[in-house]
């Protein structure tokens, strides 16, 4: 029986150290661990881990190309056939718009008569000089001013005449160039980016403009500063330039920075966002001033597409 008892002590002895011993390993460590030492390496590991965050301002931007041209109508010229579309791609060469040339035809035709009976008076003019001055020569004396004042006034009928002719001339000239350049060609390659169809009836003013090519291979980046991130960008600094939608990067060059008058965000801002990463409170009310990124290589971007610009700090030698 006291065996018994004995074993039992024994038993309850350990488990009571065994729980003081967890309990004191316990509180020794909770109060390491308040007390920092933490083992000095790993906690350097850990921190070289962690990315810096990137203090720099993204400014928004969008793709637009460099270069454009802008066809504009002649007067009174209706357009008989438009052979593209907003959005089309076109070549150097190919066909955009047909002039209607029914009535530059008979505009040609009244022109030509208009020619041929000034050039008839100006034959005429030129015989009846010749009579006059025979008839002088035949005169008295008495009669010769007479005859000088009436050869002087068809000298000055003459010149007057050949006046009308050049004009003539020059207006049949541009007649015949239009009938022969009716149809309208590209000058470059690219995307037509509008066409203002209501102007298509002649009834426009020289310099309106009818249509406008968008050049495809020639692209920058068109974005903004306002007054407090102005100092950031600077002509002649690189950039990149950062897809909305992947990883794609591109490089570029900074060309102009706030060539137009400033403006409010809301009507100038080129991208149609604020700068992302401003920490201006006040930038909805503040001026903003474009800035243009000329890009080396343009590949994989389309005009339109929305973009943001950083500061380049070296990231793509690295």
């Amino acid at each position: 029986m006291r065996t018994k008892y004995r074993i039992i002590a024994s038993a309850m002895v350990i488990i009571l150290t065994a729980a003081a011993a967890a309990a004191f390993f316990i509180v020794w460590k909770n109060h390491y661990e308040k007390s920092g030492h933490m083992n000095s390496g790993t906690a350097e590991k850990i921190r070289d881990q962690e990315p810096a965050p990137d203090m720099r301002n993204r400014f928004a931007g969008i793709v637009e190309p460099k270069n454009s041209w802008t066809v504009c109508l002649s007067g009174g010229s209706a357009v008989a056939k438009i052979h593209v579309r907003p959005g089309d791609k076109v070549r150097k060469g190919d066909p955009l718009f047909e002039y209607d040339t029914n009535r530059l035809s008979g505009e040609q035709e009244q022109t030509e008569i208009d020619l041929a009976r000034l050039q008839y008076e100006r034959i005429a003019i030129d015989s009846t000089i010749a009579g006059l001055n025979r008839d002088k020569d035949k005169a008295p004396a008495a009669e010769q001013g007479n005859y000088a004042l009436q050869i002087r006034e068809q000298e000055l009928a003459a010149k007057k005449a050949d006046i009308e002719i050049s004009e003539k001339q020059a207006s049949l000239a541009r007649i015949r160039n239009s009938i022969e350049h009716a149809t309208v060609k590209s000058r470059i390659d690219g995307v037509v980016s509008s066409v203002n169809r209501s102007q298509t009836g002649g009834e426009e003013e020289p310099g309106d403009e009818f249509m406008t090519i968008m050049q495809a291979d020639s692209l920058r980046v068109r974005a903004s500063v306002n007054e407090q991130n102005m100092a950031e960008i600077t002509e002649g600094m690189t950039v990149m330039i950062h897809s909305r939608i992947d990883e794609k990067t591109w490089r570029g060059i900074v060309t102009e920075v706030g060539s137009c008058d400033p403006g409010s965000n809301a009507q100038n801002d080129p991208a149609g966002d604020m700068d992302e990463g401003s920490e201006d409170v006040d930038s909805t009310t503040s001026s903003v001033y474009p800035f243009y990124v000329d890009i080396k290589d343009s590949s994989g971007l389309m005009i339109g597409q929305h973009v943001y610009i950083i500061a380049d700090n070296g990231e793509e030698e690295e």
